[in-house]
């Protein structure tokens, strides 16, 4: 998953898409493991494009537990995510 992210944000970004709007999240499966998907910020709202699904879903559709994710921006800053489902 980690290199889905890499490989997708790569790309977004060559495609002309500002890296501003793009974040990656670390969070729990439904089975318990940890993952990685990448988020994109939109007129919309945070869009997930992740390795385990061929669509583009808004993050509240997704039952993962959010863990952490890179602040809006700001690639080399994390943020902690509360609760067990929301961005916030």
């Amino acid at each position: 998953c980690k290199d889905y992210v890499l490989e997708k944000r790569r790309a977004l970004v060559a495609a002309g898409l500002p890296a501003e709007a793009l974040a990656i999240a670390i969070v729990s499966t439904a089975w318990g493991e940890t993952h990685a998907v990448l988020l994109v910020t939109t007129d919309q709202g945070e869009l997930v494009m992740d390795s385990l699904s061929p669509w583009v879903t808004p993050w509240s559709a997704l039952r993962y537990r959010w863990i952490m994710r890179q602040a809006p921006g700001q690639q080399l800053v994390w943020l902690t995510v509360s609760g067990d489902n929301g961005l916030g």
